[in-house]
């Protein structure tokens, strides 16, 4: 009975033993399984990746400016978990340069891989450019007359009277070396060939591609001016008109001389001066003497102009008679005297 017993207490214990080293080795498999999937996946976390980081320059001097184009972002390759790197690339980080010591002449950039504030968790790897040259000079400001560019003639019969710029000058601010090499700024070439009207156009200028940099590309108004080219003309002894009540009244001169300014046009076709104009006369207030005028006659849409009449003023060798004076009644009902009307003003 007692062998029994202990046969069963051993039993017991082997069974309990084998238990217990099972727990074990099941405990020991899941932690080995947990560091393979931890190593796996911390792996797959972790990438390496080139981003751009934009260049941002500080505390530059006022009196001072960056005379030459420079690479405004980097390329930085860095490595690090996914969810980091996605958080950097947002642009949080930057490569900031401070100037504040900055001189004129050549300011040189070192990107080196601790010149990146990169978050924790990452490392730079590598930057690119390893350096950055900035040239910088001294802030100036400039006046520059704007001049036309022109090439052609006019039509035939007409004249240039002038070419005006809107506006006549630009003020440029920029660096000094840039605005030093400059004295004016052009047009674009601006064709007259054929023109017969005044006109107004939008001119382009011609600009250095330093300036292009300051002030970008820029046209101004040009206001050409063109006006019929024209000679002196005389018509003599044009006949002078002069009509009362639909009487033609005789006048002494009869006829006068006409200065004219008339299109080279009509002078080349050799119009007559005296087919240009109407000449005729408007009475004075004293019924003796008339004020000449002349009209002048559109030809084939020229215009002619009248610059003088010799003689201006002409007399009537038969004015017409004047009206006779009408006396009213007095008060007392009598007729005053003829002369009563005169000795009263007198007085």
């Amino acid at each position: 009975m007692e062998k029994l017993v202990s046969d069963k207490m051993k039993t017991g214990h082997g069974l309990l033993y084998h238990l217990r080293r099972s727990e074990w080795l099941l405990r020991l498999v899941s932690v080995l399984i947990a560091l393979g999937l931890w190593h796996m996946v911390g792996r797959e976390d972790v990438v390496d990746k080139t981003v751009m980081v934009p260049v941002e320059l500080l505390n530059l001097p006022r009196d001072l400016v960056i005379a030459s184009q420079f690479k405004r972002e980097i390329e930085v390759t860095i490595s690090g978990p996914r969810v980091a790197i996605e958080k950097m690339t947002s642009g949080s980080v930057t490569r900031q340069v401070n100037l504040a010591n900055a001189q004129p002449g050549t300011f040189v950039i070192n990107n080196d891989t601790d010149s990146i504030p990169a978050p924790r968790g990452i490392s730079v790897l590598r930057v690119q450019p390893a350096s950055i040259l900035l040239s910088i000079d001294k802030l100036a400001q400039k006046y520059f007359p704007v001049v036309p560019v022109t090439k052609g003639e006019v039509a035939t019969g007409f004249q240039l009277d002038g070419l005006t710029m809107e506006p006549s000058g630009i003020t440029i601010t920029g660096p000094d070396t840039v605005l030093s090499q400059v004295e004016e700024l052009r047009t674009k070439i601006i064709d007259l060939s054929g023109l017969k009207e005044s006109k107004q156009i939008q001119a382009p200028l011609d600009l250095a591609p330093g300036i292009v940099e300051l002030i970008g590309d820029t046209s101004v108004t040009a206001g050409i001016r063109v006006s019929v080219k024209t000679v002196e003309k005389v018509a003599s002894g044009v006949e002078i008109n002069l009509v009362l009540d639909g009487v033609k009244q005789k006048v002494s001169p009869a006829r006068a001389d006409v200065l004219l300014r008339v299109p080279q046009a009509l002078v080349r076709k050799a119009v007559d001066p005296h087919s240009l104009i109407t000449l005729g006369a408007t009475l004075n207030p004293d019924g003796e003497t008339a004020r000449l005028t002349a009209t002048p006659k559109e030809q084939n849409g020229l215009k002619v102009e009248v610059i003088s009449i010799f003689p201006s003023v002409v007399r009537l060798l038969h004015p017409p008679p004047v009206a006779p004076l009408v006396v009213a009644p007095t008060a007392s009902g009598k007729t005053p005297p003829p002369n009563a009307a005169s000795n009263s003003k007198k007085k």
